[in-house]
């Protein structure tokens, strides 16, 4: 095998195991109707909660910088499938 294809092949390999590290990971609590989800890192990662008593999903951004309280961003209230979703801010100083 030419070097030229090594490196290719080496190339590629480190595209996708990129790919796949920063795949987002949904996890659910085994007690709760909660489910969480972390996406990015650094300064722009957000995490968004899903509570499914309240068909809400709630946003938090800058998790992954700042300071050690996280406020909520904004929510957004799912209907059935089809209706409009409505988003509204979170009051200021919240952690719901």
């Amino acid at each position: 095998m030419s070097l030229n294809a090594k490196l290719v092949l080496l190339l590629l390999c480190g595209i996708a195991i990129g790919w796949f590290a920063h795949t987002p990971a949904s996890v659910q609590a085994a007690s709760s109707s909660a489910s969480y989800q972390l996406q990015g890192t650094g300064p722009g990662q957000v995490l968004s909660t899903y509570n499914e008593a309240e068909q809400t999903i709630y946003v938090y951004q800058g998790v992954g910088a700042g300071y050690s309280n996280v406020y909520c961003s904004y929510k957004l209230q799912l209907g059935h499938p089809g209706q409009p979703v409505r988003r509204e801010n979170c009051p200021i100083g919240t952690l719901r």
